[in-house]
């Protein structure tokens, strides 16, 4: 018999923290913690891409957030999960899914929403960095009234900067988010390697004066 047995993660999704957020009053996630959690769950993105698979479907609910001792959150074990609609970036063909649009809206990439063959590593970045995005906010950088519209906005339309919903939130991280949410994926992060290495410099230049989170938007 063949059989695969998984990792029993207890405790909470990223989407029911950020709901719990929103139900305290809060606008979202304090920083912090949205960074600790996608740039653990990056490192998943960065094994998968090293092994030239393409996630699809990055967004909270697919990030898991283990309890550590006395029931508290440990943000910086977040674990990527939910390789559903995961395929090889070797497949360039295929009878499923390669002339549709694969993924969740408002969370999609743009090419992947015209289709999924055109998603890349970068189509999983900008996956990552709407997640970030909807730990801060509350929601994802793209939410209109229908999935339709959500789709045509993601190609379509400019996103709201993160400085103009939270004004509080740091100069690096503002600075990745849009370059990660570029709608050409040239311009984003390359693989889930470079992107968890900008969350860690978004990371260290927290709490740090001008001059050091200058230095910091440079290496983003």
């Amino acid at each position: 018999l063949c059989y695969l047995v998984m990792e029993f993660v207890h405790g909470k999704t990223a989407r029911r923290y950020q709901d719990e957020a929103l139900n305290a009053g809060r606008k979202g996630l304090e920083e912090r913690t949205a960074l600790e959690i996608c740039a653990a769950a990056g490192k998943g993105l960065e094994a998968a891409h090293h092994a030239r698979i393409i996630h699809r479907d990055v967004k909270p609910e697919n990030i898991l957030i283990p309890f550590a001792a006395g029931q508290e959150p440990d943000f910086s074990r977040s674990k990527l999960m939910d390789l559903g609609i995961a395929r090889s970036d070797e497949i360039k063909d295929g009878l499923t899914g390669t002339r549709m649009s694969l993924g969740t809206p408002g969370y999609m990439a743009p090419e992947q929403a015209v289709s999924c063959r055109q998603a890349g590593p970068a189509a999983d970045v900008f996956g990552m960095a709407a997640t970030l995005y909807s730990l801060l906010a509350g929601r994802p950088p793209f939410k209109e009234s229908t999935d339709l519209e959500t789709v045509m906005a993601t190609v379509q339309a400019p996103h709201a900067p993160i400085s103009l919903v939270r004004g509080e939130i740091s100069r690096p991280t503002g600075t990745l988010l849009e370059r990660a949410l570029q709608k050409d994926p040239a311009c984003r992060p390359a693989n889930g390697l470079m992107l968890v290495r900008s969350l860690e410099i978004c990371l260290e230049a927290l709490g740090q004066k001008e001059p050091a989170q200058e230095l910091a938007v440079r290496r983003i």
